[in-house]
């Protein structure tokens, strides 16, 4: 059941008044938002690459355990492909997730 405190500084009744903090800072919106709001969207916009990159690589995982007929816990990738994972780009990630050949090579 929600919270139904009516503080508007409560993290779940805040945002439902309007009253938002940011996940960067902390500062809330009745107090007049973020000092900085640039510095403040990219540290968000580094939390969301990170969090999305997270959910890509369970993605390839996944597809590798189909690919070799394990569980998850089974997988078996070669050495160092998770840190060339973790550390190449968003947006080469999301096309790698899709790249059946490369998956399959993996397999």
């Amino acid at each position: 059941m929600p919270c139904m405190c009516g503080d508007i500084y409560c993290p779940s009744c805040g945002p439902a008044q309007g009253n938002y903090r940011c996940p960067a800072c902390g500062s809330w919106t009745a107090d007049g938002g973020c000092e900085d709001p640039t510095t403040c969207d990219a540290i968000v916009k580094k939390m969301d690459e990170d969090e999305e990159r997270w959910y890509l690589v369970d993605e390839i995982y996944q597809r590798i355990a189909k690919e070799q007929n394990v569980s998850l816990i089974d997988v078996k990738v070669p050495e160092g492909e998770y840190k060339k994972w973790r550390d190449m780009p968003i947006e080469e990630l999301r096309k790698l997730k899709d790249n059946s050949e490369y998956i399959g090579s993996l397999a």
